[in-house]
């Protein structure tokens, strides 16, 4: 056990290693003498491995912590479930480890962080916790898609864990992982993360553009869950306009096509325009297998609230199969709002009587029975910030009504483009990415 030891603890030496080649050469021979002893005593360092472990500082003995935790993991992990202390270790590892030491070891730390993710061992809350620390703490910008996030945002959405993860997933992602690039030492203090999470250090995988879609639809499923129609409007957008060729579209870009169609209606209350760039065969597509969501958009401009109800009904089987029927509601609830928004435009003030008559419920097909509920209404679009008005209590002769708030006045040209101007020299520029 002290043999053990001596070789585990063995690095980083005593004496800080300043050059980084040393730090290189030194690091690359530790790693080898790890190899070497995990061949010879396997069997003892997986035995006692939560002694040797707690002889060990992950923060300072990142490499050895790992190789023993990845060995257990290879070679008996069905023991893990009755090992609650190794367990500890292990989270330990994860979110202690030391950044550059771990870019040596880069494929034993993902297959152990892997193994957290994809097994029961943990609850979906610790799993994720300890996955969005790991990903922050290799990339504290969160700027490079790696397989991790994949397998992260999986693992949050399938739990309803999708709120915990999100300190990573609304992240903007900058970088994919090279696949072959190589630094000339992996230790450079100086190495920007994107020159080091890479597949050739084994911290990523490589991407496959099935993962990539999957991906921003499983984002933009965090967005629509917390109402942030704007975020999500933009992250389906990415899946619809993925490059494809031209006469192939997936389901993937279909079901983002679906729940595009449907945030920018609550969004907006129109489905604004073909989204980006998408191949003429996958605009076809979207098109032709996408007409029983793109009706709606006929039935807000026409204001027909009977007709929508009517079809929210027949293709109720159809939108429970796409997984948006909780969605089309939401769509279905908008309807009126949007109608009274629209209001705005041939009113400055309307009384709450001429606007319950002059909106309908697609929920019901009908105008709602009471002023007190158009009351409602309003005062719960008022409250959220979606209409800008104020709601007026009647008074003597004058009975309730609602005052649109003036739009602001058109800013000149001239003075447009000077404010342009300014805000582009004000913003913040990227430093360029280092060069494979």
């Amino acid at each position: 056990m002290e043999h053990c030891l001596s070789v585990l603890r063995a690095f980083p030496p005593d004496t800080p290693l300043q050059k980084e080649e040393a730090y290189n050469a030194a690091i690359k021979a530790h790693v080898d003498a790890l190899d070497a002893l995990l061949a010879k005593h396997i069997g003892n360092l997986v035995a006692h491995a939560e002694a040797i472990l707690s002889a060990l500082d992950p923060t300072q003995h990142t490499t050895s912590y790992i190789a023993v935790i990845e060995t257990v993991i290879k070679t008996d992990p069905k023991s893990l479930v009755s090992r609650p202390d190794l367990l500890d270790k292990i989270i330990q590892c994860l979110v202690l480890f030391d950044t550059r030491q771990v870019r040596y070891v880069g494929a034993a730390f993902r297959a152990i962080l892997e193994h957290v993710i994809f097994t029961k061992l943990f609850s979906p809350r610790i799993a994720v916790d300890t996955a969005v620390t790991a990903i922050l703490r290799l990339d504290p910008q969160g700027t490079i898609l790696t397989s991790t996030h994949c397998i992260l945002a999986n693992l949050a959405y399938t739990t309803g864990c999708l709120k915990y993860a999100q300190p990573v997933l609304e992240k903007s992602i900058l970088f994919f992982p090279e696949p072959n690039y190589k630094p000339r030492f992996l230790c450079e203090k100086s190495l920007p993360p994107c020159a080091y999470v890479t597949c050739s250090s084994g911290l990523s995988a490589r991407l496959t553009s099935t993962s990539l879609l999957e991906y921003d639809l499983l984002r933009a499923m965090m967005y629509i869950e917390q109402k942030r129609w704007d975020r999500a409007l933009d992250t389906l957008e990415q899946c619809i306009t993925y490059p494809t060729d031209e006469n192939s579209v997936s389901n993937l870009m279909l079901q983002a096509f679906y729940k595009w169609c449907l945030v920018s209606l609550l969004l907006h209350g129109r489905i604004i325009g073909f989204p980006g760039n998408a191949a003429p065969g996958a605009a076809a597509a979207f098109d032709s297998q996408g007409d029983v969501y793109i009706s709606i958009d006929t039935f807000f401009a026409e204001e027909n609230a009977v007709a929508l109800k009517a079809h929210r009904e027949r293709h109720e089987a159809r939108f429970i199969a796409d997984g948006n029927l909780r969605l089309v509601d939401e769509v279905i609830v908008s309807f009126q709002k949007w109608q009274v928004i629209g209001l705005g435009s041939l009113y400055c003030k309307i009384s709450v009587s001429e606007l319950r008559q002059l909106t309908q419920s697609a929920t019901t097909g009908q105008s709602l029975e009471t002023d007190a509920e158009i009351e409602a209404l309003i005062r719960s679009m008022i409250a959220s910030a979606t209409l800008d008005a104020t709601l007026e209590p009647a008074a003597g002769d004058r009975p309730a009504h609602l005052a649109f708030s003036p739009s602001p006045p058109l800013i000149p040209e001239a003075e447009y483009a000077t404010q342009l101007q300014a805000a582009s020299r004000a913003s913040p520029r990227f430093p360029p990415a280092s060069k494979p």
